[in-house]
């Protein structure tokens, strides 16, 4: 018993410390009007932005968003820019943004290309050097929330496409390497039952 309870507590360990560093979500699922990227409604994508998200230690949860739109090779261009990032987010209601690029953060529910959502963070729009363009990143920080309080689906809209068009991509699960932490956790706490039924 003092096996598996040892077992337990390096499991849980494992699992506060995968819950206490930051989430990296990739936008790789394409949702609507997704002709304009050569493809169908629900494939997978390269991605086209990353969210990083993390407690900050203050009762809040910081983000930051990175534009990776170049990834979508001709069907980009130099002025191609994440107009809004959808978030679900449990009900916050305060929010505080790093960026200046931020235009605004918005908390109410709202279904956007078939999703719901309770966050929606618009980014500027039309004033040169404010908005998301790719290789550059804005970041904000949600007030009142925890990182476990972030849920999917989380959605970008991308505008300024080549063809002049738009296009909606998802986030679809949590980087592995989030993952990873959490599994190593769980693996020890079957090592460590293994090792007591054993005996």
């Amino acid at each position: 018993m003092k096996n598996y309870l040892s077992g337990l507590v390096v499991a849980l360990a494992f699992g506060v410390s995968a819950s206490s560093h930051a989430v990296l979500l990739n936008f790789d699922q394409c949702i609507s009007s997704c002709a304009n990227i050569g493809t169908t409604d629900g494939s997978a994508v390269a991605s086209v932005a990353s969210l990083v998200y993390g407690d900050n230690g203050s009762g809040g949860v910081d983000f930051t968003l990175t534009s990776t739109t170049s990834n979508l090779g001709s069907y980009a261009t130099a002025s191609t820019i994440i107009r809004e990032l959808f978030l679900n987010t449990m009900g916050s209601i305060v929010a505080t943004p790093l960026s200046p690029d931020i235009a605004g953060v918005g908390f109410r529910s709202l279904t956007n290309a078939g999703l719901g959502f309770d966050t929606k963070v618009t980014i500027m729009q039309g004033q040169l050097g404010d908005e998301l363009l790719n290789g550059e990143s804005i970041s904000f920080t949600i007030n009142q929330l925890t990182e476990g309080q972030v849920s999917l689906p989380s959605m970008v809209h991308v505008q300024r496409l080549a063809n002049g068009g738009s296009v909606k991509i998802a986030a679809t699960v949590p980087e592995p390497g989030t993952l990873a932490l959490l599994g190593i956790g769980f693996a020890a706490l079957g090592f460590a039952r293994r090792r007591t039924l054993a005996r």
